[in-house]
């Protein structure tokens, strides 16, 4: 079995990367107050975190379809909303799934795993963070990333626009959202209203920024077929 840690160096195999240089966040790690959640306590607005996922397998051997014979690719999902009559708890969280299958592959994967299913830094957009702000998302701007041996990393974003310009910018914008996050979660540990000013100001301390949150966005939306992901080695 995979260790979950390959899971959140994924983006730095798939860059090349040295992992020496590498430091994550595990998801599971996440406090409680940093989580984004609706009013009613539900992540990813409340859509179904499964459907993002199509491919039935355990989460340790999910593969993203290739767009070409012979080689790996990440996706576009399409999530579903969720159904707040079929629901599940984790982490203190709940999670709304589209159907009864949905929810019966997530609460049927043991629990050590169950985190692969939930989006990187807390559920806020990954583009936004790799300035040090929390903003909201949508969920149909998600993104899945594969790692070298097939892991799925689920990123989610505020827009189309942010979702394209974070792909585009992958190599900076991973690593300077990873750098905030460990920032903000140390600082939240210490005390959760820090949480609100990182809403209304940013993040505080040795923020890495990429300029202007909307200085890199690209006119065009991506699509499954038009998304240029990066290679993997």
């Amino acid at each position: 079995m995979k260790t979950i840690n390959r899971l959140y160096l994924l983006l730095f195999v798939l860059m090349g990367f040295p992992l020496a240089a590498q430091s994550a966040t595990a998801i599971s790690s996440t406090p409680d107050a940093l989580w984004n959640l609706t009013e009613d306590g539900f992540v990813f607005n409340g859509y179904d975190v499964v459907s993002v996922f199509p491919d039935p397998a355990y989460p340790e051997n999910r593969q993203a379809m290739p767009k070409h014979a012979g080689e790996k690719g990440g996706y576009v999902p399409e999530p579903l909303e969720g159904n707040k009559t079929i629901t599940s708890e984790y982490l203190g969280m709940k999670l709304a799934f589209a159907n009864a299958q949905n929810k019966a592959r997530f609460d049927q994967t043991p629990d050590e795993l169950k985190s692969y299913f939930l989006p990187k830094f807390g559920g806020w957009c990954a583009k936004a963070m790799s300035s040090g702000y929390l903003v909201e998302i949508n969920p149909s701007s998600s993104v899945v990333l594969p790692d070298s041996d097939g892991n799925l990393v689920f990123i989610t974003q505020a827009a189309d626009l942010a979702r394209t310009a974070f792909i585009q910018n992958l190599e900076r914008d991973y690593l300077n959202a990873e750098h905030n996050w460990g920032i903000l979660v140390e600082s939240v540990k210490q005390d959760s209203a820090n949480v609100e000013q990182a809403k209304n100001v940013g993040i505080q301390g040795n923020v890495k920024a990429a300029g202007n949150v909307l200085a890199s966005f690209f006119s065009s939306t991506p699509d499954v077929e038009s998304l240029q992901l990066p290679k993997l080695r």
